[in-house]
């Protein structure tokens, strides 16, 4: 064989496939822990079958991370290559209880993480002693009991394993309408009965300002949703955590389509304050605050005067679940209204995007 057809040859041509896609490193609270840390990991795979065709999520933007498959197929050597390099920085550090191991599409989807290559990924996060809660994250369609009970078996008993699902929204018309999501309720029922009968935790990912909402609707949106989510998890018996995502623009979306003819604007730090003050003490909740190193700065923020301090006070929420320091603050921005918010929304449907779903 020569040394152009050899497959090594090939991977050597791709080095970004040794690289994971993005990590990062903030605090996060574990249940008798104050101000842990997690280490956030999105592998750098083929990408998500769901988006094939960028017809799936509209405010996706993996492509621009994901290797194509006509370049190299990404396996296991590739995958644990970059989990490894990806946990060296804080595999020591004490204070790392979390590992969020994630990639660009669906964790349980065999064809972008094959189960072999599961298990070897799980087994390098159960090896680390002080670790205890393994998140990973898939669509609905690729969730088996069969693929739950493997992956629990593969971390140590006193780890907790959580499966984590973009819900976005319990509006079925904004979920799956606007933002495209292929998702009916009673997949997230059905989701959250085989995490409880397998002994994973749920974590539910839910969007704060969506496109054809706005401020004020996405506040109530947000809340709406977390309640309709840890409602149904204490139908079903599930532990359950929320993770309110922020919307930010990604450059490889459909949705940076809408900002750029101005037809979505992202929403401000202070929308996030005030779900997060409504959904305090309903379930534990994280604020995401990292864009994964899609938006080049397109997303929510606050002033000049207080964008710093919100940050900060949000990632302290993360660690502590203390509200205190959030609800004292305040700003001159934070009362100001925006009419530039209320014409996108008009011109969004004027456009014919969809019909609006508040």
């Amino acid at each position: 064989m020569n040394k152009s057809s050899s497959p090594h040859a090939v991977t050597e041509s791709v080095p970004d496939a040794y690289q994971p896609a993005y990590t990062f490193t903030d605090p996060v609270h574990f249940p008798g822990e104050v101000e842990k840390k997690r280490r956030m990991v999105v592998l750098r795979t083929n990408g998500c079958e769901y988006d094939r065709d960028k017809k799936g999520c509209i405010m996706c933007g993996f492509t621009e991370h994901a290797i194509p498959d006509w370049r190299l197929r990404v396996r296991e050597i590739h995958l644990v290559r970059q989990l490894l390099a990806a946990l060296d920085p804080v595999i020591s550090d004490p204070d790392l209880v979390q590992v969020d191991l994630l990639n660009l599409g669906s964790f349980f989807h065999d064809v972008e993480v094959d189960p072999g290559t599961r298990s070897s990924l799980l087994k390098i996060v159960a090896g680390i002693d002080q670790v205890r809660r393994v998140v990973v994250e898939s669509r609905a369609t690729y969730v088996s009991a069969r693929a739950l009970k493997s992956a629990r078996g593969q971390i140590r008993t006193d780890q907790r394993l959580e499966l984590g699902l973009g819900i976005e929204t319990s509006n079925e018309e904004l979920r799956n309408s606007v933002l495209r999501k292929g998702l009916r309720w009673d997949d997230v029922e059905r989701t959250m009965q085989l995490c409880k009968d397998n002994d994973v935790d749920f974590l539910s990912y839910l969007l704060i300002k969506p496109p054809s909402l706005t401020e004020r609707e996405a506040v109530e949106d947000a809340v709406r949703s977390a309640e309709d989510v840890v409602s149904l998890a204490q139908q079903v018996g599930v532990a359950v955590r929320l993770a309110f995502e922020p919307v930010f623009v990604a450059h490889d979306s459909y949705l940076n389509t809408l900002f750029e003819r101005e037809e979505y604007k992202v929403g401000r730090l202070w929308t996030v304050v005030e779900v997060l003050k409504k959904c305090h003490g309903i379930a534990p909740i994280f604020i995401g605050l990292s864009d994964e190193g899609l938006s080049s700065g397109r997303f929510p923020s606050g002033c000049i005067r207080c964008d710093g301090a919100l940050r900060t006070a949000l990632r302290t929420y993360n660690g502590s679940q203390d509200i205190t320091a959030l609800a004292s603050m305040d700003c001159g921005c934070r009362h100001e209204r925006d009419p530039q918010d209320l014409r996108t929304v008009k011109q969004f449907e004027r456009n014919g995007n969809t019909r609006r779903a508040t």
